[in-house]
């Protein structure tokens, strides 16, 4: 008993690698983001853009840290074809716009309060972001945000705005 108790204790440690239900160099397909404007984004209607698909809640801490990163990649590369689509996990629009009063988002921000779209791509762990290549498919997956790792998603995002 003692021994199977021990067990599933281990087993709950362990990291658990995150399944999505795209895998890197998948593309991605009918995928519309309801925005806060009202309307909506099509991703297949971004094919020629490199795309920061990014899911996140304003009671997400690493979240909160990523927003002046990515609208500090917006402005830099936003010329050069950089699209960057935040959807946000929360369900009241009150906190939504206070969080967004704060941050100022220079990119667009989609909504996806009911979880379908995160569902649908498999997201379990906020934040979380897809970055898509011209072709519209997935180049790379981030779980988390981290400031000493935002030079690597940078380098990723100018490899694949150069090609």
């Amino acid at each position: 008993m003692l021994r199977l108790v021990l067990l599933t204790l281990v087993a709950l440690l362990l990291p658990v690698t995150p399944s999505f239900a795209l895998s890197t160099g998948e593309p991605v397909a009918n995928l519309t983001i309801p925005t806060q404007e009202g309307g909506s984004v099509d991703i297949t209607a971004l094919h020629g853009k490199v795309v920061y698909l990014d899911f996140w809640a304003s009671w997400c801490i690493p979240c909160r840290q990523s927003f002046p990163f990515m609208n500090q990649l917006h402005q830099k590369y936003g010329a050069q074809g950089l699209e960057i689509v935040a959807v946000n996990r929360d369900n009241v629009g009150a906190v939504i716009r206070a969080f967004l009063a704060r941050h100022h988002p220079t990119f667009t921000i989609g909504l996806d309060p009911e979880g379908t779209l995160a569902n649908q791509l498999g997201v379990s762990s906020l934040p979380t972001s897809f970055l898509i290549d011209r072709a519209g498919r997935v180049r790379h997956i981030h779980v988390g945000f981290e400031l000493t790792k935002a030079g690597d998603v940078e380098e990723e995002i100018k490899a694949l705005l150069a090609k």
